[in-house]
């Protein structure tokens, strides 16, 4: 590349302060703090424990950037509370009971804040139990994982969980409008940058602080696509059966670019095509079932593609097969009928099996009298008897009138005709 094409770097001194962006905007007030106006609206619980200085323990869920921290160090500050932060990446039980011990020994609320604390195991959950039961400690823990999967139900029964959204275009465009200058961006790369930070503050004051090594001005938008490298598109563990459930649903609803959508944001994000596969044959049955049988061989077909193909290529199957399902006439008669037949069961129904049917393919069989008046159907017209198999008339299976399974309703109402008939 040529001197007069290689975009322009500082070679500058780095700034004064070597702490980041992000760490040097944190808010020092709720008046500095961006977002989440559906928590800490006046009237809201977090807010009113916050305000009325009763502050109990609280689980903050929300995805990466959207200020977790941040109100853990705003709370610690409007109650008047001894703030101690730790990562569950690297504390261990040891130094959770130091904390414990200290905050036992000194007057006034210890603040015990826990970031990532679905990384902690079960044991040094349970460690927390005790102090937060007799208020101790008051917990703060902030998780990008549902807590109601991550998080032991003992303190989950002990927590207020509150779920933190991530933040919107106007929030992240108020914060991007006090971390520059006026003039430096133009409003397309002000865009980029947002549309790239997906509601994610942190991301885009890393943005925004890796373009200020460029002496390049105004910031356009092919810098920050340079800056970025990616398309922002990344979804955490917790995130990624959101998208799925999206994906479903919008094939259930039978819209294919609704369907595409979630499943490129799937692979986008780095999902693994086995995920996408699997899921896609659990729907072939559930929602798709008899109305096109065709549909499971499909989709096993699909699973089997990821196997051996993988990505970039094994999009265009997945793409072949969502565009199929999302298109194909839709029945859960088979999904409603195995559910009624185990509830059926559940309720105490259970049938012993009758001497005819059972099974006689072994010696002394016969003097057990098993199998003897069996019916064959093969040897009757049309393969219809009128034999009881179980003791109830009760119907599982309703087809619905569409697809194949039309036809299987048709041939069912047939066979009831026929058998009514041998019934005289």
């Amino acid at each position: 590349m040529s001197p007069q094409n290689q975009r322009p770097y500082l070679l500058a001194p780095p700034p004064p302060s070597t702490k980041p962006l992000a760490h040097r905007l944190a808010p020092r007030s709720f008046d500095d703090y961006v977002g989440q106006e559906g928590i800490l609206a006046p009237g809201k619980p977090l807010r009113q424990m916050i305000d009325s200085d009763q502050l109990r323990s609280v689980l903050l869920w929300g995805p990466p950037g959207c200020g977790k921290t941040s109100l853990a160090r705003l709370i610690a500050r409007s109650t008047q509370s001894k703030f101690v932060p730790t990562n569950a990446v690297n504390t261990g039980v040891a130094e959770i009971k130091v904390v414990i011990k200290e905050a036992e020994r000194l007057p006034g609320r210890t603040l015990l804040f826990v970031d990532e604390i679905h990384r902690f195991n079960k044991a040094q959950q349970d460690i927390l139990l005790p102090s937060v039961e007799r208020g101790v400690i008051t917990l703060i823990g902030a998780t990008t994982e549902n807590p109601f999967f991550s998080v032991i139900p003992g303190l989950l029964s002990r927590c207020l969980v509150v779920e933190l959204k991530p933040l919107s275009h106007a929030d992240l465009t108020q914060i991007l409008t006090k971390a520059t200058t006026p003039g430096e961006w133009t409003p397309e790369a002000s865009t980029t940058a947002i549309s790239i930070a997906q509601g994610d503050a942190r991301r885009l004051l890393n943005i925004i602080e890796t373009a200020t090594l460029y002496s390049e001005r105004p910031i356009t938008p092919e810098i920050i696509q340079e800056i970025t490298q990616h398309s922002g598109v990344s979804h955490g563990d917790d995130s990624h059966y959101d998208l799925a459930s999206a994906m479903i649903k919008s094939l259930r609803a039978s819209d294919p670019d609704a369907a595409l959508y979630w499943v490129a944001r799937l692979l986008k994000g780095g999902e693994d095509p086995r995920f996408i596969a699997r899921r896609l044959m659990i729907f072939a049955s559930e929602d798709i079932g008899n109305a096109d049988p065709t549909a499971l061989p499909m989709a096993h077909a699909a699973l089997a593609a990821t196997e051996t193909i993988g990505m970039p290529e094994v999009r265009i199957i997945l793409g072949q097969v969502v565009t199929y399902f999302a298109a194909a006439p839709k029945s859960n008669a088979s999904y409603v009928a195995i559910n009624a037949a185990m509830a059926w069961i559940d309720a105490g129904n259970i049938d012993p099996v009758p001497p005819y049917l059972r099974s006689s393919n072994y010696q002394g069989a016969d003097r057990l009298g098993l199998g003897k008046g069996y019916q064959y159907p093969h040897d009757f017209e049309d393969g219809v008897v009128e034999q009881a198999l179980w003791s109830e008339a009760t119907t599982f299976y309703a087809p619905k009138d569409r697809g194949r399974e039309r036809d299987l309703k048709q041939r069912l109402d047939q066979l009831q005709l026929k058998k009514r008939g041998l019934r005289g």
